[in-house]
């Protein structure tokens, strides 16, 4: 064989070996300034970065789609969220994929336009855990990306950290992002007619008897009636699962004292997310806002110098029992604050109590318990239990009882925050409500 000949069959086999490395491994990965990456079922990779200038981006991607009959989903795939409007301005959807390969998606070269900001991007593979999606399409995890490049390479783009919703310094209180099993709760006070703007994203379940998964609410401490919570008729998809869903609007606040409450259960939230995440991941929860910081205040009596409280135990100790009786003579509004240990439904150790005589028998009118308190810091039973009561004139009595461990200066386990209050405070509520009540011992 000629030398001329060896050299065509030697060109026509690395082109051939190139063919086959190229077919094997999928699309070329593109390089860029802002590159994502998730080789592993349940990832989700993010990244934040801005520009200074409005310029054009350019956006390389590659995800997988999911099982479908007529137009199959995408199981895995990026977008791009402002941090400022905290909406999504680019997802990888059917209109940016240029084409699918087997079960990859592929992204090549979409451009979009960037407004002066910051930005985050995403790259989530959840979706699988739902066993909704290919297992086969496994074989590709090590593919899966996402880059984003400024279209002018004389331009850069300002990496930095990914701004999370508790980092809002406009916000008047946020329980966001809530991960597992959590439960949080805020008192406030409206001083006068306003708006207040609420962003919530949650969990709710269309397909459930009881929907309310992930959920917040807004109540009137007074009555207990909502005034606004997390439903299904008031929100929409909020990208990722079916499932979740988001508030974004304002309502009308008349003067009183509120209460707003953010759960979560054992699934499906903030870093330990049971499908793909909504396209704000860190709003998980609830994030309250207002235009007039005058209206609206933090209802902490604690805090109140004009308050003083009625009756106060606190620097409760190892087995003390406290007792304290008073007698209302007009209707009035109170606010118990207590701080105990309490380590389940059953597990009631250093708990306060609030009964009322009637006909010479203690009726009880209040205690705490591990499902209305929240986590108080420091050890995990550590709770603190705060209540609004109305009361009707008549006599009442205050307990509060302690165990022989973990209490005032006697910490078996991580103090909470605010020690000093363990125990059991009374402060008023209506402004008549220390002239109508007397403390009898």
């Amino acid at each position: 064989m000629s030398s001329g000949k060896k050299l065509a069959l030697c060109v026509l086999v690395a082109l051939f070996v190139l063919s086959a490395i190229r077919l094997l491994s999928g699309p070329p990965k593109a390089r860029g300034v802002i590159e994502l990456h998730v080789d592993r079922h349940e990832g989700l990779s993010s990244a934040g970065f801005e520009t200074r200038d409005a310029i054009p981006i350019v956006i390389h991607a590659v995800g997988s789609v999911g099982d479908g009959a007529d137009a199959p989903e995408l199981a895995v795939y990026g977008w791009i969220l402002n941090e400022s409007t905290r909406n999504p301005i680019w997802v990888m959807d059917s209109a940016s994929i240029n084409r699918i390969e087997g079960d990859l998606a592929i992204v090549e070269a979409d451009t979009i336009l960037l407004e002066p900001g910051r930005y985050a991007a995403f790259l989530t593979s959840h979706w699988d855990l739902v066993s909704r999606y290919r297992r086969s399409a496994t074989r590709n995890r090590e593919k899966w990306n996402m880059v984003i490049r400024a279209a002018n390479e004389d331009v850069e783009l300002w990496a930095r950290p990914v701004t999370v919703m508790n980092d809002n310094a406009d916000a008047f209180w946020s329980a966001a992002p809530l991960e597992n099993d959590a439960h949080q709760e805020f008192f406030f006070e409206v001083h006068r007619q306003d708006q207040l703007d609420i962003y919530a994203v949650g969990q709710l379940d269309a397909e459930s008897a009881s929907p309310l998964t992930d959920y917040s609410w807004i109540e009137d401490v007074h009555s207990g009636r909502p005034v606004w919570h997390l439903s299904l008729d008031n929100t929409e998809w909020a990208g990722g699962a079916r499932e979740n869903r988001m508030f974004r609007g304002s309502i009308t606040m008349q003067p009183g004292v509120y209460r707003v409450v953010a759960r979560t259960n054992g699934r499906h939230a903030f870093k330990d997310w049971e499908d793909n995440p909504p396209y704000d991941p860190s709003a998980w929860g609830i994030t309250l806002t207002t235009g007039n910081s005058s209206a609206f205040t933090r209802f902490d009596p604690w805090m109140d110098a004009d308050r003083d409280p009625i009756i106060s135990v606190t620097r409760v100790g190892d087995d003390e029992s406290h007792s304290h009786r008073f007698r209302v003579s007009e209707p009035t509004s109170v606010v118990v604050w207590a701080m105990g240990e309490i380590t389940s439904e059953d597990g009631l150790w250093d708990v306060a109590t609030l009964s009322q005589s009637v006909g010479g028998q203690d009726v009880e009118v209040w205690t705490m318990d591990y499902q209305s308190s929240i986590h108080g810091g420091g050890g995990s039973k550590n709770r603190v239990a705060v209540k609004f009561l109305q009361l009707n004139p008549g006599d009442y009595q205050l307990d509060y009882t302690s165990d022989g461990s973990h209490s005032y200066d006697h910490w078996n386990d991580d103090p909470p925050n605010h020690q000093e209050r363990w125990g059991v405070t009374l402060f008023p509520v209506s402004e008549n409500a220390s002239d109508v009540i007397t403390v009898l011992d």
